[in-house]
This record gives structure tokens, sequence and C-alpha cells, in this order.
């Protein structure tokens, strides 16, 4: 959906918007849903997830560019898996894609997790949720139009809930390849300081030269 404060759009984050996308995914399905985190209010964005949570059993928050936040909502509870990823990796058209992103492997989508379900539903607890009768977001986002740092105010709420860099709901072979993945995708994107926290991690001598290249470049920077 585009941004809730154009009319009508506000509707695609209800109650009853949820529910009625829930009965129609088959087992294993999953919405993926754009939240504009750069245009509304931390209290909204805690409203549209304690509006979206209460109908999946296992919910993360992802950022794409910039301050946009992605949520995923699953209708299992089971780790999602990177093997389709994997499979289609060497895909021209994908790969071009994702090298604009900064990947250069599967794990560098790590870089762009922010909360595990665990996580998410501590951020959320508390906040009313949004009805079809009671639309609270659509009168509010108009507000955070004429708002500064909205978007860097909701980065710092998220952030003081994240208590995992590595996600907990994706199935993880190797944690040091998870960590490279995202220090590589940060570091390509000239985001020196989150990439900081994932070499942090790693070992801080190593015979790798993929994580001694990663380590030079932030260095570097």
């Amino acid at each position: 959906p585009s941004n809730p404060w154009i009319a009508g759009v506000a509707t695609l984050f209800t109650d009853e918007f949820y529910r009625e996308v829930r009965a129609r995914l088959n087992p294993g399905g999953m919405l993926v849903q754009w939240v504009q985190g750069y245009a509304i209010f931390p209290e909204d964005v805690r409203m549209v997830l304690a509006t979206l949570v209460p109908h999946f059993p296992q919910v993360s928050l992802w950022r794409g560019e910039d301050q946009d936040l992605l949520l995923i909502g699953q209708t299992r509870a089971e780790p999602l898996h990177l093997d389709r990823l994997r499979r289609f990796w060497d895909f021209p058209p994908v790969q071009r894609d994702l090298r604009a992103a900064g990947l250069r492997r599967p794990e560098g989508v790590f870089a762009f997790h922010w909360l595990d379900d665990a996580d998410v539903r501590h951020l959320m607890a508390g906040a009313p949720r949004n009805t079809d009768d009671h639309t609270r977001l659509e009168y509010r986002a108009p507000r955070a139009l004429l708002a500064s740092g909205v978007g860097e105010q909701n980065t710092e709420m998220i952030r003081q809930y994240r208590s995992h860099l590595v996600p907990t709901g994706v199935q993880v072979d190797d944690p040091q390849t998870a960590l490279l993945g995202a220090a590589e995708t940060l570091v390509n994107l000239e985001e020196f300081s989150a990439a900081g926290e994932y070499i942090a991690k790693l070992p801080p001598q190593s015979d790798s030269p993929a994580i001694e290249m990663v380590r030079g470049r932030w260095l570097l920077s």
C-alpha cells in the first residue's frame, strides 16, 4: 500500500484487513507489508504492529531503503530458509537486483533484519489497534508529514528492542557466515556504523580472506 495519509489507504492497516488476508493465505503463506517508517510516528508503528500481530503466529520486522520498514507475517511459526534465495542466486536478473542492494552472498540479507517475533511482541505491547470503525492511523498519519526526524525516531525506537543481530526466525547454518554477509552488505552500502556492529562479533583474527577484506574496507572508511 501507499502512505496511510492518502485517503482510504489506512484501511489496509486495520484489524479487519489483516483478518481477511490471513483467511485467504494458504498454509505456509505469508504477508509482506511495507510500512512508511519515514513518515509515521513511532506510536503509530507500534499500533500497526499491535493490529497485525494477533493474526499471525510469527511476525518479524525488516528494513528496506532508508527508513522504510517491512513486516513479514507468517501463517506458520516456523523458521524461514535461504534455500530459495540460494537456488536463484546465479540467475542474472535476480543477482543484478541483489547486487544493487549491496548483497554479495545470500546471507547478506541479514543486514536488513531488525526484530524477531519476540522483539516485535515486546515493542507492540500495550499499543491500541487500528480498526475500520476507529481508523486512528488515517487521521494521525497526515500530522507526521509536518514533523521532523520521525524516521530517525522510529529507527532509534526499534534499535532499543533489538535483541539479536542474526535473526532467530531464520535457519542459519553458520553464524559467522551470517555476520560476514550482513557486514559485507552494509559496507557495500557505506553504512559503516551499522557494519561495525557485525564486524565486532567476528573473530578479531581470522584465516578467512573474506572476513579480513570486509574488516579492512571498514577500517579504511
